[in-house]
């Protein structure tokens, strides 16, 4: 048929929509942009984000297209990096409001798309829907299994935003997807590996001698980290990689004065310093959660208060699996030092041995692509 000759043709449109949510969600897309690339070198590629879309300029350049354009739903953070609840169940309501003018705003550009990827915008189907353009959608949550979980909102307020996710064609969803939302759409889903950035996988003995400790995703770390500062100094048989972009001038100036502290400014930098480190201290986001399972590094992960997405990343892999371990708000600072040395003799090479018994692949870009590519039977 008509719409079979569109997708079959060489010089292919997509549009990408990226959540501005997080550093992850990006990441995903920017390992899917690549390979999509990679198999069509003619195609053609939108991407429709605000938050992360200095990164994706920084690796792509002219490659592709950008509109600079935000997307309603995310989540709010507190100082401290915890969630704010009743600001992000404002930001739901406020999403309801500004639906129908992003739409208008946007459908312009989609008489143009083959087809869509989108991780994961739930307005983006709509449009799709309405276009009679095949939509993707990528990622390890939905936004209405968050604001169910997150804000207790009832399925009645939910159902515009269930309505808008029943229209996308196919969900990829990545290992650590939580349970329902993968019984919710299973008529409809395909499972690959994790989607990460391009990473050497070698292997090498872990001696626990370099620890990264990042500041990750929402920030909710840099308290805690400028806390700590002053007793990583003391710890004289660990070389620490420290995240300083978010850190007070009296941290950095101690950082900066130390014999075993590198400083690391930047996202890039700091993700690129997962491969060098023996092991990893982080907030339990998703996409590190992704990078440190794959790069088979121990690592203790921060749970962030009210946030139910990082809840169920760390009670899959640290309560389920055991493949990670978990550091609590009072065992920064002083008590830091006590929290590493039992890590490392007892928890961290029980991880690192399970880890290494582990498969998990970072091939999931690849996956995506050729899923999307034999639905559409582009050839």
């Amino acid at each position: 048929n008509a719409r079979e000759k569109t997708i079959m043709k060489k010089n292919l449109n997509c549009g990408i929509f990226i959540s501005d949510e997080g550093f992850g969600h990006m990441v995903r897309q920017r390992a899917i942009i690549k390979e999509l690339i990679r198999k069509y070198p003619s195609i053609n590629i939108t991407v429709f984000t605000s938050k992360n879309i200095f990164h994706l300029k920084e690796t792509f350049e002219n490659k592709i297209n950008y509109l600079n354009i935000s997307m309603h739903l995310r989540s709010v953070k507190n100082l401290d990096g915890s969630l704010n609840v009743n600001k992000t169940k404002n930001i739901f309501k406020s999403w309801k409001r500004n639906v129908v003018p992003w739409k208008n705003k946007v459908k312009v550009y989609f008489k143009n798309f083959d087809f869509i990827i989108s991780d994961c915008v739930p307005e983006a189907f709509d449009l799709a829907k309405e276009f009679n353009i095949p939509s993707f959608g990528i990622s390890h949550f939905t936004w209405d299994w968050f604001f169910s979980n997150v804000c207790k909102i009832k399925p009645l307020e939910l159902s515009k935003l269930q309505e808008s996710f029943n229209k996308c064609d196919h969900f990829l969803f990545p290992p650590f997807t939580p349970e329902k939302i993968l019984k919710k759409y299973k008529k409809k889903i395909s499972h690959v590996n994790f989607i990460v950035g391009g990473f050497k996988t070698n292997l090498k003995k872990n001696k626990f001698q370099k620890c990264l400790i990042m500041d990750n995703g929402t920030r909710s770390l840099s308290g805690l980290i400028n806390k700590t500062v002053p007793y990583l100094k003391k710890i004289k048989n660990i070389e620490f990689y420290v995240c300083i972009d978010h850190l007070e001038e009296k941290s950095k100036n101690e950082i900066y004065a130390s014999n075993n502290i590198v400083p690391v400014s930047g996202l890039k930098k700091m993700h690129e310093k997962v491969e060098e480190a023996d092991f990893i201290i982080a907030r339990g986001g998703f996409n590190t959660i992704s990078e440190c399972l794959v790069l088979k590094k121990p690592a203790l992960f921060f749970n962030e208060k009210n946030n139910p997405e990082i809840s169920e990343n760390l009670r899959l892999i640290h309560k389920k699996e055991r493949l990670a371990n978990l550091i609590n708000r009072n065992e920064w600072g002083k008590n830091f030092k006590k929290k590493l040395n039992s890590f490392i003799k007892k928890d961290g090479i029980k991880i690192n041995n399970k880890l290494r018994q582990t498969k998990f692949k970072s091939n999931g870009a690849q996956q995506v692509v050729s899923i999307i590519s034999k639905k559409l039977k582009i050839f």
